[in-house]
């Protein structure tokens, strides 16, 4: 959106029509905005109850398998909001944590703990879910961070 906004902004320095907007979108992707890593892992960064909505919406719309979903959240944000959201229409969820010092820890998410397994290994939680739904959609979310940093152990960068 920002960088729509800009080119109009830009427009009368820089002529630019929206097929040209439209094909630049195309060509540069989102990092962790539901980007597809391989078959099965679908890495997006929302981090909020609207951009779950968003995603689940997006997902539901466009895969057929069922989807597992790996969790990780900052403390600040509204965990319970997006875990009531993902609780509806998704097949598991996992929670996870990864090293920031504003992630949230398995102590913070005792709510969800009998309801849902926790790692605090997010590699391994990532190995695991792949091994047990080799055909299945893993969705990794919750924080746009944590997406970076799985995105990143993925990729091998």
């Amino acid at each position: 959106c920002l960088a729509i906004e800009a080119t109009k902004i830009l427009a009368e320095t820089f002529k630019v029509n929206e097929d040209d907007i439209r094909q630049g979108l195309a060509i540069a992707p989102l990092v962790a905005r539901y980007e597809r890593i391989n078959d099965n892992i679908i890495i997006d960064g929302a981090h909020n109850p609207e951009a779950i909505e968003n995603l689940i919406n997006t997902i539901l719309d466009t895969e057929t398998k069922p989807v597992h979903v790996l969790f990780a959240a900052f403390r600040d944000k509204n965990h319970s909001a997006m875990l009531t959201l993902l609780s509806k229409d998704i097949a598991s969820i996992t929670l996870t944590t990864f090293d920031h010092k504003r992630a949230r820890t398995q102590d913070e998410y005792f709510l969800y703990l009998e309801e849902y397994p926790f790692y605090e290994d997010y590699h391994l939680a990532i190995k695991e879910l792949q091994e047990k739904y080799p055909e299945d959609i893993i969705l990794i979310t919750g924080s746009l961070a944590f997406a970076g940093v799985a995105r990143k152990y993925l990729l091998g960068k």
